[in-house]
C-alpha cells in the first residue's frame, strides 16, 4: 500500500471516528501550509515574487527554497509526496512549456491530481503552452494569467515593479480572498462560507 493510500485511509477512519460527515471532511482538514507551489525552475523569479507577496500577507507557503533546512538529508520523494498529496490547502501550479517537460513537475502534478481532492489546484498560466493546460489539469479550470509578467521578466531578467503589481493584483489578492472567504462545499464544489 502506498504512503498516500495509507494516509488517506487513516484520515478517513479518524474523521469517521470523530463523527465528521463525508461531505464535511475537506473543511475539517488541518493543513500545514495555506499555499504550495509547483513550477519549473525556469520561472523561479516569478514564483519567488508571488511567495514574497503572499508571505507579506501572513500566508503560510510551501516554497522549496524556504524549506531547504527541513528537506536536507531526507528522501525527497516520500517527503514531497506528503506535501503534494495534501499538506497545502491550495496549490499554485505555474504552467508553461517547461512545466510539461520536467520529471519533477510531472510527478508533483500527478500526485496533486490523483489525491482524491477537488478545487485545490489553481493554475497560473505563463505562456500559450500553459494556456492549453496539462493532463489532469483541465484548461477549463479558473486560472490566473501572468503571461505578460513572464514575457517582461524574460526581456529584462527580473520581475520589475510593474510585474510585482500585476502579481499582486492578479494572483495574490484573489488568493487572499479565496483563503479568507471560501470553503469546500459538497462534491468538491465551492460555496461561500
Amino acid at each position: 500500500m502506498s504512503t498516500a493510500s495509507h494516509t488517506r485511509l487513516d484520515e478517513l477512519k479518524l474523521f469517521s471516528e470523530l463523527g465528521v460527515e463525508p461531505e464535511n471532511m475537506e473543511s475539517a482538514r488541518v493543513y500545514t501550509y495555506d499555499v504550495g507551489f509547483s513550477f519549473a525552475g525556469e520561472v523561479r523569479p516569478i514564483v519567488e515574487a508571488v511567495n514574497v507577496e503572499l508571505k507579506a500577507e501572513d500566508v503560510v507557503t510551501f516554497y522549496d527554497f524556504d524549506q531547504q533546512a527541513v528537506l536536507l538529508a531526507l528522501d525527497l520523494q516520500p517527503a514531497l509526496q506528503q506535501v503534494y498529496a495534501g499538506s497545502c490547502r491550495y496549490y499554485l501550479v505555474f504552467l508553461d512549456r517547461h512545466y510539461k517537460e520536467k520529471i519533477w513537475t510531472r510527478w508533483e502534478q500527478d500526485i496533486m491530481t490523483h489525491s482524491g481532492r477537488h478545487g485545490h489546484i489553481v493554475p497560473v498560466v505563463l505562456d500559450e503552452d500553459g494556456d492549453r493546460g496539462v493532463v489532469g489539469i483541465a484548461s477549463t479550470i479558473g486560472r490566473i494569467d501572468l503571461k505578460e509578467v513572464l514575457r517582461r521578466s524574460q526581456r529584462t531578467g527580473v520581475v520589475d515593479e510593474e510585474g510585482r503589481v500585476s502579481i499582486r493584483n492578479r494572483c495574490v489578492i484573489p488568493m487572499l480572498e479565496k483563503l479568507d472567504s471560501w470553503t469546500p462545499g459538497e462534491h468538491g464544489g465551492l460555496s461561500p462560507s
